[in-house]
C-alpha cells in the first residue's frame, strides 16, 4: 500500500493546477491513503486523505463518489476521535452524495424508483 501511495503522490506532482485530470489524481491518492489508514492506522494518512478529498471535489464530474469517500474518511476520523462534528459532517456528505447520484441517474433518463432490488420471494 505504501508503494501505491508513493506512486499516486508522484502522479500528482506531474499534474498542473489547471490539468483536467488533477482532481481525479487527488481523489485516487485520497483513496490510497484511506486504505493505508485502514491497514496501518496512521492518522496522518487519514488527515491527508480528508484534505485531498476536499480539494478534489469541484473538479470531478461524478463528485458523488468523492463525497462518499470523504464521508467514509470522516466516519473513520469519528471512530478515532469520537468528535460528533465528524460523524455529523459524514452523514451530511453521504446524504449529499446520494442526492447527487440520484440526480445523475435521473438525468440519464432512468427512473430510480423502478430499479430497486427486492429480496427473493
Amino acid at each position: 500500500m505504501k508503494r501505491a501511495t508513493i506512486l499516486q503522490r508522484r502522479a500528482l506532482t506531474l499534474r498542473l493546477l489547471v490539468d483536467p485530470y488533477r482532481a481525479s489524481t487527488l481523489n485516487n491518492l485520497a483513496l490510497a491513503l484511506i486504505t493505508s489508514y485502514d491497514q496501518l492506522g496512521v492518522s496522518e494518512d487519514l488527515d491527508d486523505a480528508i484534505d485531498l478529498c476536499w480539494n478534489s471535489l469541484h473538479g470531478l464530474p461524478n463528485y458523488h463518489k468523492t463525497l462518499r469517500n470523504l464521508g467514509l474518511a470522516l466516519c473513520s476520523r469519528f471512530k478515532q476521535t469520537r468528535k460528533n462534528e465528524n460523524v455529523k459532517e459524514a452523514i451530511r456528505l453521504c446524504q449529499e452524495s446520494f442526492e447527487a447520484f440520484l440526480s445523475l441517474y435521473s438525468s440519464m433518463g432512468r427512473d430510480h424508483t423502478t430499479h430497486r432490488h427486492r429480496p427473493p420471494a
